[in-house]
């Protein structure tokens, strides 16, 4: 593996030891701990049926989700110390620990362990002579701690998941720097966070300041002779000064400045890796500043997820040529965990959107409605599935030709999206005559003889798209099957 750049290499306080094992301690401790209300949630079961909010009553079970928290918690600490001084498996065990922070905060957030914790610890504070003020500070503490596990510990877990990826890839990081691509990284990530906390007079004075870093950044990088392409800062200083001239407008010029965040993020991955941790690092003051941005801050949390990922994809597409073979295999291995994480996203999706044009309910029988009913499982998925992608790659050593694996992850994802959107189209068009009578098996039929003739078809478009793709990734093709 090449050395890498120092600007690439993560600061040693984020991978230390110590840190990632408390971030370990705090994901256990909201995943086993939250066990002690499952007779809570069993309870509330028949609430849930109740008001007709039928779906949640079919998700992934609290316990299925709080033991999914304990194992990456564990697999990080396993991760930290037995493979402390590799370098990729810390970032893995770092990557590992901070979902398991976030996905924890969110599955216990209507009876947080962290907040429960305090309160049943009170008395005893007071017992030891704590004034209610004292307490007071303390409440607030927690919960700005149960903020911070939850929005920017997501957000810093996809901008870990590029540094991981490029890691056990072996890239490194460009020489010179590109000081356009980092001035318009921060003032992008500054125009996404202040649209949650416009209500600050600091806001214009801070885009006024970030709007002329711009045109400095851009001379400086004029007399290095750098030919980098100078829109994308164009386009955030023209922003900065939006937000500038009326800070209202932010939650306006959030949404160009995430789009814009797309392709900035590409260019500092392959120059200044480090900059990624600005947009993590900007959420969580936001985040810890007040709880009222938590709509805000969890839209941005996942606009930031969707870059990271877009990130990652095209590093591994634009690099998979120049890798030897082993990184390539290992390259193959992140990019079917990713097909395999959107096609559970994309099922999810079409589930739901089926399952409402087709007027599905508790007493639906048909076969759609049934499979809809089951949709937040496949929400669910994409968390382990990356993170078993992750860890194949990590600790490949070739038992499973991974090229095959990625071309029947992706033939098989399309059938199977292929059936669903079938499916849930005969359901849809159906659904108001099956209301008034037809026979509730008639849109399943009409799938099934519609699948049986397209199948073969598709199968075979499918292998041909596939192997095309393949033999441009690694230069080689594979006989269709």
């Amino acid at each position: 593996m090449i050395a890498l750049h120092p600007a690439y290499e993560l600061g040693r306080q984020l991978t230390h030891l110590a840190a990632i094992t408390f971030l370990s301690l705090v994901a256990l401790l909201q995943g086993f701990a939250g066990l002690y209300r499952l007779d809570d949630y069993r309870a509330n079961l028949e609430e849930v049926l109740a008001s007709n909010n039928w779906t949640a009553a079919f998700a992934p079970p609290p316990w299925v989700n709080l033991i999914l928290i304990g194992l990456l918690a564990l697999l990080a600490l396993a991760l930290a110390w037995r493979l402390s001084k590799i370098a990729s498996a810390q970032l893995l065990a770092l990557f590992s620990a901070l979902l398991a922070c976030g996905y924890g905060v969110i599955v216990t957030a209507e009876s947080s362990p962290l907040v429960d914790g305090y309160v049943n610890a009170v008395p005893i504070l007071r017992d030891w002579g704590f004034n209610r003020e004292v307490l007071r500070s303390l409440l607030y503490l927690v919960t700005v701690l149960e903020r911070l596990l939850w929005f920017p510990a997501w957000a810093l877990a996809g901008a870990v998941s590029i540094h991981f990826v490029r890691r056990v890839l072996g890239l490194a990081a460009a020489s010179p720097r590109d000081g356009i691509a980092a001035a318009a990284m921060v003032q992008l990530s500054f125009a996404v966070v202040a649209a949650m906390v416009v209500h600050e007079s600091s806001v214009a004075l801070a885009a006024i300041i970030l709007g002329l870093m711009g045109p400095m950044a851009w001379r400086r990088q004029l007399r290095n002779g750098a030919s980098a392409p100078a829109w994308p800062l164009a386009a955030s200083s023209l922003l900065m000064l939006c937000i500038a001239v009326s800070p209202e407008d932010a939650v306006y010029v959030a949404p160009v400045a995430a789009v814009l965040m797309v392709p900035v993020a590409w260019r500092v991955s392959n120059t200044w890796p480090n900059l990624l941790f600005v947009f993590p690092a900007l959420l969580a003051v936001a985040a810890a500043h007040s709880h009222e941005v938590v709509t805000l801050a969890m839209l941005a949390m996942l606009l930031w997820l969707a870059v990271c990922m877009v990130v990652v994809v095209a590093t591994i597409l634009t690099n998979i040529r120049t890798l030897a073979t082993e990184g390539r295999r290992q390259a193959l291995w992140f990019l079917s965990g990713w097909i395999v994480a959107t096609t559970a996203v994309a099922v999810w999706v079409l589930l739901t959107a089926f399952g409402r044009l087709a007027g599905c309910s508790l007493a639906s029988e048909s076969i759609g409605c049934l499979i809809h009913r089951y949709k937040e499982w496949f929400f669910m998925a994409p968390l382990p599935i990356l993170l078993l992608s992750f860890v194949t790659a990590l600790l490949y050593r070739g038992a499973i030709d991974a090229a095959q694996f990625f071309r029947r992850t992706a033939v098989y994802g399309s059938l199977f999206l292929l059936s669903l959107f079938v499916l849930g189209s005969a359901e849809a068009l159906l659904g108001d005559l099956v209301r008034d009578g037809l026979p509730a098996d008639t849109p399943p039929m009409l799938a099934a003889g519609l699948m049986a003739v397209v199948f073969y078809p598709a199968k075979r478009a499918c292998d041909r798209v596939v192997d095309r793709w393949l033999a441009r990734l690694r230069g080689w093709a594979e006989v269709p099957e």
